[in-house]
């Protein structure tokens, strides 16, 4: 597993370098290279390059598209909301506890307001489990718009952009909003699939928990509530019979747990 420290060593570089006498930093072309870097890992991703190379090529993208995702969005949050303002409180114990106080506050509304967030929380997740389809599909979807959003407002005459641009306009525009609600549902596959995988040898106990959570808190907070909300709706039109098989305390105890904020 010491392939993850290669992706991870360069974005960390790019983000902490010393930068040069005439350089300006700029945050959202850092995230444009981090998203760029998603889209181009999850494209070598589906590749089956291990047949002809003998390397775990796919969980190095991966690993790639995970750390790149959290970089880029760990500096739009940065960015964005900045780090978090914590008091010099003396003692070590009541230091500590104003100190937790405040990042606390500071969690809660990059938590609510910020888009990053949810990506964060599903990377982290997910960078020591075994790699998943689901996921790459679901970030390289924010990635892809991410990208197109920046050029078309910094690079609108770079030539890649300008090849692209038409078949963006043709294909994927008119259909971000269903492209986003597929992806709103495969989230919760994934959840699902996660559950079903708890059967098998190769099963990730540790990541369903910790992931449902991510489920309840897309759920729960008011920024992707209306979207989980039809993501939700749509999975149970399409399980049909399926939940009646389950006792119906059940199902009203894991409905209601979920519903809680």
């Amino acid at each position: 597993m010491w392939y993850w420290l290669l992706p991870v060593a360069v974005l960390l570089y790019r983000r902490f370098r010393k930068p040069a006498a005439n350089e300006v930093a700029d945050p959202a072309r850092n995230v444009f290279i981090s998203n760029l870097t998603v889209v181009v890992a999850s494209i070598v991703y589906i590749i089956p390059l291990e047949l002809l190379v003998g390397f775990p090529v796919s969980n190095l993208m991966f690993t790639m598209v995970l750390a790149s995702t959290l970089m880029g969005s760990g500096s739009s949050i940065m960015a964005n909301y900045g780090a978090p303002q914590l008091p010099d409180a003396g003692g070590w114990r009541k230091g500590y506890k104003m100190k937790f106080q405040a990042a606390a506050q500071w969690l809660a509304v990059v938590a609510d307001k910020s888009p990053d967030f949810s990506y964060v929380f599903l990377c982290a997740v997910f960078l020591p489990a075994a790699p998943n389809l689901l996921v790459v599909m679901i970030i390289f979807r924010r990635s892809v718009l991410s990208c197109n959003a920046f050029a078309a407002k910094n690079m609108p005459e770079n030539r890649i952009y300008v090849r692209i641009k038409p078949m963006y306009d043709k294909h994927v525009k008119p259909r971000e909003a269903q492209w986003k609600h597929v992806c709103n549902v495969l989230e919760i596959v994934l959840g699902f699939q996660l559950i079903v995988g708890i059967l098998l040898p190769s099963r990730q106990i540790l990541t369903t928990v910790v992931y449902w959570h991510f489920l309840k808190l897309r759920f729960s907070m008011q920024r992707s509530h209306a979207d989980a909300l039809a993501a939700w709706k749509a999975v149970e039109e399409r399980a049909g019979p399926v939940p009646r098989f389950i006792p119906a305390f059940i199902m009203n105890r894991i409905k209601g747990w979920f519903s809680r904020g």
